[in-house]
């Protein structure tokens, strides 16, 4: 046992006593703060297996040392999206996050189908293809045998009249959703869902967005910014388009693709700490 401990002790010290992010065994084996992570799941088995007693702990400074880095490692979670929006909106509240993306690979069957089914209502596409994203992105996790944290999906849709407008493929599309919008009133949806292990929740935003009236000089305007590229609906209420709207009842940041209250509620039911 005073082996093992003399191992572990070894371990601890060059995993957290050595922050120079050239040489630490964290930054040189793993990288970034995935690799601290692993590195933590590999110190947690120690710890179940009952090797971390005795005077490991007698240190003061490895305890300070240990109790910080576990501070900034425990707050976290996998956010399974390559949207820049939601990443900035996480950090505005200060949610911290490591990036989960879902590689296109033959030997991983993950992949998200995003196509509505027929008849199926715009509220419940949403929330389907978010889902499917959390769950899917947790798949991953696994299959690359990551540390087990929760992951997070969102996805948002317009809707006209019970009509679902996805994203345009083109700058023609993205022009046709536009002059349906202008003028109008329609809906953003967004979904959030946070899947750990076989604990699954999803939350939904609706909010009401206005356009005004947008003639055709105006809208190829827009297109020129090309701000419709992976946006539902054709546009992004951050950036130019914001000019467009008179009115929106919900949520901004819902719009934006992210509902930060309805995320911070569902992260509190994974008792992750939020503001």
């Amino acid at each position: 046992m005073k082996t093992q401990q003399a191992i572990v002790q070894h371990f601890v010290y060059n995993l957290f006593c050595t922050h120079d992010p050239q040489t630490s065994m964290v930054a040189r084996r793993e990288g970034g703060c995935i690799g601290i992570m692993h590195a933590i799941f590999t110190l947690n088995q120690f710890i179940l297996g009952g090797y971390l007693s005795g005077n490991l702990w007698a240190n003061p400074r490895l305890i300070i040392i240990f109790k910080t880095n576990m501070a900034i490692i425990q707050a976290r979670i996998y956010l399974a999206s390559q949207s820049p929006r939601r990443r900035e909106l996480l950090k505005q509240v200060g949610i911290g996050f490591e990036l989960l993306l879902l590689r296109s690979d033959p030997r991983r069957d993950i992949d998200v189908d995003e196509t509505p089914h027929p008849g199926e209502a715009p509220e419940d596409y949403v929330r389907r293809v978010c889902r499917a994203k959390a769950e899917a992105g947790y798949t991953a996790l696994q299959l690359r045998n990551l540390p087990s944290f929760p992951v997070l999906a969102a996805d948002t849709a317009v809707a006209l009249d019970g009509r679902i407008f996805g994203k345009p493929n083109n700058a023609g599309q993205a022009a046709e959703m536009l002059r349906q919008l202008s003028g109008c009133e329609h809906q953003v949806l967004s979904a959030v869902a946070i899947a750990l292990g076989d604990h699954i929740e999803t939350a939904l935003s609706a909010s009401t967005v206005r356009f005004a009236p947008l003639d055709e000089a105006r809208i190829q305007r827009y297109l020129l910014t090309r701000e419709y590229t992976d946006k539902a609906g054709g546009y992004a209420i951050q950036g130019h388009a914001g000019a467009f709207i008179e009115h929106i009842a919900g949520s901004y940041s819902g719009v934006m693709g992210l509902p930060l209250f309805e995320t911070v509620q569902l992260l509190r039911h994974f008792d992750y700490p939020t503001p």
